[in-house]
């Protein structure tokens, strides 16, 4: 049984995917075929693996390998008020990735996966993200989704405080952060900074993109495949785990490509009002000029 040592944590719909296969092909890390276990994350209802014996068995590999890095890749970590702390008490200093995003564009890619997977129900993003508050009291929900907390928009898109809550607790020398922006411009290099963060040697890899913004072949389909997840809940913690990968490969069958539209432009700029002050928080905590997320185009 191995011990992960390398976490990417968040935010979701920033790369986080894309990485994670990315890294995957390096030689020296590993993660298992389950991306997002969120096994930490004992405050939300979306752990695929809740008890510690079948979280680590997920890190079985051969004790000769050359794998210097166990990896999970748990994007709600870092939305989580009490993964980060459960993560620093178990396991000695791991190190962390975070993968970043203008909040204004998160959170509409992210309506639109929750949209795409069924928790979401409401086909207006602005009516969806102004419900959060109703939301947060379990409100405005589907029996089938899976936690009401993923649909409260407007706490997902508050990087600054969760960052902060980040560096409240873990050493920022264990902490490497990857902005979407900078990634787009310029994979390769910043794949290679995160090699450098990692003290692993270069290795040529696919720099294939993934997770792009879908939308179900048949809505009713994707529906009972839903339901079916919910379903799965219920089910003994020895075959959920084949039933998730199931699950999983129907969601996959089921999607196209979404040719997604332009945010409003009178949202957004209400969006970059409403994110401001926490947008200048992160650019402080990490240290990075943000001002281009802070203007409407």
């Amino acid at each position: 049984m191995g011990i992960p040592n390398l976490f990417i944590p968040g935010a979701p719909k920033s790369g986080t995917t894309s990485l994670y296969f990315w890294l995957s092909q390096h030689p020296q890390i590993y993660f298992p075929s389950i991306k997002e276990p969120h096994f930490f994350a004992e405050d939300l209802n979306i752990r695929i693996i809740i008890d510690k014996k079948s979280y680590f068995d997920l890190y079985k590999i051969n004790s000769s390998s050359n794998i210097k890095y166990l990896g999970d890749a748990s994007t709600f970590y870092l939305y989580s008020k009490v993964a980060i702390k459960k993560i620093e008490t178990s396991i000695p200093n791991p190190l962390y990735i975070v993968c970043l995003r203008n909040p204004v564009d998160l959170v509409y890619s992210f309506y639109l996966q929750q949209l795409f997977d069924g928790n979401e129900h409401i086909e207006n993003f602005w009516k969806a993200w102004l419900l959060s508050p109703k939301r947060r009291k379990g409100e405005y929900i589907r029996r089938i989704t899976t936690d009401s907390k993923t649909l409260d928009y407007q706490s997902i898109g508050k990087l600054g405080e969760q960052v902060e809550r980040l560096l409240s607790i873990v050493d920022r020398k264990r902490v490497f952060f990857v902005f979407l922006d900078e990634l787009v411009k310029d994979v390769e290099q910043i794949y290679k900074n995160i090699l450098k963060f990692l003290g692993l040697k270069y290795h040529k890899i696919d720099f294939k993109k993934y997770n792009v913004a879908k939308e179900p072949r048949s809505k009713f389909l994707m529906s009972l495949i839903k339901t079916a997840g919910f379903i799965r809940k219920k089910i003994p913690i020895k075959t959920q785990i084949f039933e998730f990968k199931l699950y999983q490969y129907l969601k996959n069958l089921n999607k196209k490509e979404l040719k997604k539209k332009e945010l409003d432009i009178n949202i957004r700029k209400k969006l970059v009002k409403f994110y401001y002050e926490d947008i200048l928080l992160l650019s402080k905590l990490t240290e990075r000029d943000l001002s281009n997320w802070l203007k409407i185009t």
